[in-house]
């Protein structure tokens, strides 16, 4: 049998799943695995079931969840002991000790790889659960930050760079990942970002709790400054000498370049053979600049989030959403969402915001479950979304910026502002795209401070990364770069027409442009456009990973 929590909470027998019931009976097993081998005294039991506020019915209640458990599992599984109870579960059976078993054998990969999505994420509705998911949660970030340790520690601090920068935007007061970030940029020759990271995380700080960075990453500001040896990127191990050693080096280079033949034969014709529909979601191969898949979804994409391998594309006209796996490409299609026109990830859940009423909802990224739902007191819509410093923040497009906190479950702050068009968040603040008055507002997370920096003709899209905030100005076909440390416009990038969104993945910048019918990659490097990919249809919104680009294309460019 297997007992999993890293997730859904699941129980597979012989690999066949058992269906344990919603509610008590399924609040019951969560705990006892928590808890397993341990003997639960049923009167906590029925505290934590119950919130301390148990009905005269509890142990009754309680008594019918145990037997109905243990016809599910086998008696031998849960046993009543002294006015408790004791679930027997083996290491190897449970998710949770494989995962702490693996990361103290320093096996952080595969400790990682058990994890499916938030822990527990199908049982929202108990207080117990949420101390739990933190508790996991934390545990879950330690190992990451031990495998990235161990990732720089072997030289591969360039290919960790977009990994870490989610993660800071993700987990804004952790300093050992602005630390790492800060190493990964130093190794990587961007000494002027890794010093801009010291700063935000400083500003974050300050701005949130009131304190200063810990004394090693202001020692490691300090190394960086003065270019200490010691940050140097470790030597490559020393590789055996002589002819087995050339003649392995010919054969692998052989290998190598036979594959990398085959594949680009297979992604030539692949995307020669693929075409681009209205009412589509495209995939962009960032190694060839090539459309690598086209799948058809509702009608009018207005917004793409990856969740790993899941996609999911809010379609306004349809008041659908749909989700692709990535990886088989296979489509679902959720409906009950009115005028849905934003999405934004906050770890495993997926808030989707609409241009009709002012309600958020938040729904399980990987199973797309509602775990949530939110009426903005006063909101009329919640039109454009972002997420960060714990809260998510979203623009009622001719009214206002609201800030909902997800600690307090309470807006607690609204910006009157007119003509907002997009939300993003990035470098310790969120950031607005007033329309009318050519403007884009940062507003400060802790004071609620704003300021307001100028920008081209009619700004659209925004997106926050490598060290800068980009906002398309559809008006002058252009990508304004701003320097988020000083509140000042360092770059003016020409794309296509009337670029619409913008986004951060694969380790570059990138536009849709709606009139041409194009995307546009620039490298943030150079502020250089180093690609054109054509779309034939108009591209409205574009998301991705590391690895993927992902654009929504609506109907025909207009004329």
């Amino acid at each position: 049998m297997e007992f999993r929590i890293l997730g859904t909470l699941d129980v597979l027998d012989g690999g066949r799943p058992l269906t344990i019931r919603r509610g008590k009976e399924q609040a019951l097993l969560a705990y006892l695995l928590l808890h397993a081998n341990e003997l639960v005294p049923s009167a906590r039991l029925i505290d934590v079931l119950w919130e301390e506020r148990p009905p005269a019915t509890a142990p009754k209640v309680l008594q019918n969840a145990v037997s109905n458990l243990r016809k599910q599992l086998g008696d031998d599984r849960l046993e009543t002991r002294d006015r408790g109870y004791l679930l027997r579960v083996a290491d190897d059976e449970f998710d949770l000790a494989r995962f702490r078993k693996l990361a103290s054998e320093g096996k952080n990969a595969e400790a990682l790889a058990l994890w499916r999505g938030t822990p527990l994420i199908d049982l929202y509705e108990e207080p117990f659960a949420d101390d739990a998911r933190r508790r996991l949660e934390d545990e879950r970030l330690s190992v990451l930050e031990e495998r990235i340790d161990a990732d720089l520690a072997r030289g591969n601090g360039s290919r960790l760079i977009p990994e870490l920068e989610s993660l800071v935007a993700e987990h804004p007061f952790r300093e050992r990942l602005y630390g790492q970030l800060m190493l990964a940029y130093y190794r990587a020759g961007r000494q002027s970002d890794a010093l801009e990271t010291f700063r935000r995380a400083r500003r974050i700080l300050s701005d949130e709790v009131g304190l200063e960075p810990g004394p090693q990453l202001q020692e490691l500001e300090r190394k960086i400054l003065q270019q200490d040896a010691a940050l140097a990127a470790p030597p490559r191990s020393a590789r055996p000498p002589g002819r087995t050693r050339r003649w392995t080096l010919i054969l692998a280079l052989v290998v190598v370049l036979v594959a990398a033949a085959i594949a680009y034969a297979a992604t030539r014709d692949s995307s020669e053979n693929l075409t681009i529909v209205p009412n589509s979601v495209v995939r962009i191969d960032p190694q060839t600049n090539r459309v690598a898949a086209v799948v058809p979804v509702g009608r009018r994409p207005a917004a793409v989030v990856q969740v790993g391998r899941n996609l999911w594309v809010a379609n306004s006209l349809d008041d659908t959403l749909t989700h692709i796996d990535t990886h088989s490409l296979a489509t679902r299609t959720l409906g009950g969402f009115t005028f849905p026109t934003s999405l934004v990830q906050e770890r495993q859940r997926l808030w989707v915001g609409n241009n009709s009423r002012g309600v958020l909802v938040a729904l399980d990224a990987v199973s797309g479950g509602v775990l949530d739902r939110v009426r903005l007191e006063g909101a009329a819509a919640a039109s454009s979304l972002a997420y960060g410093a714990d809260s998510i923040w979203v623009s009622e497009e001719e009214a206002a910026i609201y800030r909902f906190s997800l600690a307090t479950h309470a807006t607690t702050l609204r910006l009157p502002e007119t003509q907002v068009h997009e939300l993003a968040y990035g470098a310790g603040a969120a950031w607005a795209v007033l329309v009318g008055l050519r403007q884009v507002l940062r507003i400060e997370p802790r004071s609620g401070r704003t300021s307001r920096i100028s920008v081209g003709s009619l700004p659209t899209g925004i997106a926050v990364g490598f060290g800068a905030v980009w906002v398309a100005s559809s008006g002058d076909d252009t990508v304004w770069r701003i320097d988020p440390e000083v509140g000042e416009v360092q770059d003016v990038v020409h794309v296509g027409d009337e670029p619409e969104g913008v986004a951060v993945a694969a380790g570059s910048v990138w536009v849709a442009n709606n009139a041409a019918g194009t995307i546009s990659r620039i490298d943030p490097d150079n502020d250089e456009v180093v690609a054109v990919i054509r779309t034939g249809y108009a591209p409205l919104a574009i998301g991705g990973s590391d690895n993927d680009v992902w654009v929504a294309v609506a109907g025909a460019p207009e004329p």
